[in-house]
């Protein structure tokens, strides 16, 4: 299986742990490549499309988990020869970073997360009674299909109450219905790796209540909140915000 990556040597220090960058859900290693030209000056950069993402081949149709995915990028670092490395991953990419220091901490030097998924979204005592509903509809509508041969949930249901992401998730769909509902707290909590987090204070997706959250859990974490900056707080001169906190941090 292809995976599509982009190194940027350090011309400062070479020998040091390089940056692996993994992007969000529905972007590419271009997303982050910006914030990768300025942190160059002081580390090596590898930038990497996420199966199914960017150039890099698709997984299987039936879908990966996080997991999954983390163990295919295990096996890249083995190929290029990386014992340590320092982990960046904005949002769906935070998701896989936090997989990779579950299954392989020792490998990982430090981690940064950026507006990051991975926990549960805190919700109203209401809006869990409605995504508990749609649950057990789409069961409903699923058995409908099953039974009579129909595609209610395909050509109603789904473009009803599925998500942006979910409706344009194309030969991804089952990858992200395997992901989205993933919680992460368990694997979080274990973390001992010194972490950066940086949030948007504007995140609508992961809005900062999780990056507290997140901050509660991982010990000894920092959390510095990026004032009227949104869910992609790394784009257009907020790379230089981001490089400037990273920089530090590394």
């Amino acid at each position: 299986m292809l995976l599509n990556y982009v190194k940027i040597e350090s011309t400062s220090s070479p020998e040091t742990t390089p940056i692996v960058m993994l992007h969000g859900w529905g972007r590419n290693l271009a997303d982050l490549k910006p914030l990768a030209d300025i942190i160059s000056n002081y580390r090596s950069v590898y930038l990497i499309d996420l199966p199914g993402f960017g150039k890099s081949d698709p997984p299987p149709l039936n879908g990966w988990s996080t997991k999954e995915y983390a163990e295919h990028l295990l096996k890249f670092f083995k190929e290029q020869n990386l014992t340590k490395v320092i982990m960046l991953g904005h949002s769906f990419g935070g998701r896989v970073s936090l997989r990779i220091v579950a299954l392989q901490p020792d490998l990982v030097e430090k981690l940064i997360l950026i507006d990051s998924h991975g926990l549960r979204p805190i919700r109203t005592f209401y809006q869990n009674i409605r995504v508990a509903l749609i649950k057990k509809l789409a069961k409903l509508v699923k058995f409908i299909d099953r039974t009579f041969k129909t595609k209610l949930y395909q050509e109603k249901f789904a473009k009803k109450f599925g998500s942006a992401d979910y409706q344009n998730a194309g030969v991804l769909k089952n990858t992200f219905v395997k992901t989205i509902s993933e919680n992460q707290e368990d694997d979080v909590t274990k973390i001992a790796t010194p972490t950066l987090l940086l949030w948007g204070s504007l995140d609508t997706e992961t809005p900062l209540v999780m990056g507290r959250r997140f901050n509660e859990l991982i010990s000894g974490s920092k959390l510095v909140v990026l004032e009227g900056k949104d869910h992609n707080p790394y784009q257009g001169v907020g790379a230089h915000l981001c490089a400037n906190y990273i920089i530090d941090f590394i």
